[in-house]
């Protein structure tokens, strides 16, 4: 296993971060959070995706690429593991008659393209499965 560190040193990911307005559902779900578009780009590929990421009220400074990286691959492990949104549902401990969080599923998975093509298979798969997350 390797940290996260060790895995960023290997594949240099930028980041860039900008404050971002939320839609009504999320200011509810995260009353007092700091909202972020973060973008991550890989140069050796070229490939450029944006996430939004959010951060609770006791958290000041702004996400770090360590912090993005680290929330994506335990996202898309999660996905990954499963077959279907009822299984994700029911490991993750949420509700699989619920339209809100099918939808976070959906983003799950659509955020879990972006960083296979921003990684790359290899490096998609070593991120997820040999390296330690905090």
């Amino acid at each position: 296993m390797q940290t996260l560190e060790q895995f960023l040193t290997k594949h240099p990911i930028r980041l860039d971060v900008q404050p971002a307005e939320v839609d009504a559902e999320t200011a509810e779900r995260w009353p007092n959070a700091n909202h972020y578009r973060c973008t991550l780009t890989n140069d050796a590929n070229g490939y450029t995706f944006d996430v939004e990421f959010h951060m609770g009220s006791a958290l000041t400074n702004e996400p770090t690429v360590h912090d993005v990286l680290e929330t994506l691959a335990m996202d898309a492990v999660s996905a990954e593991v499963v077959t279907s949104f009822e299984e994700w549902a029911d490991e993750l401990g949420m509700n699989s008659d619920s339209r809100r969080d099918e939808r976070i599923y959906d983003e799950v998975c659509r955020q879990n393209g972006h960083l296979f093509s921003l990684l790359g298979f290899d490096a998609y798969e070593e991120i997820l499965y040999q390296t330690e997350r905090d």
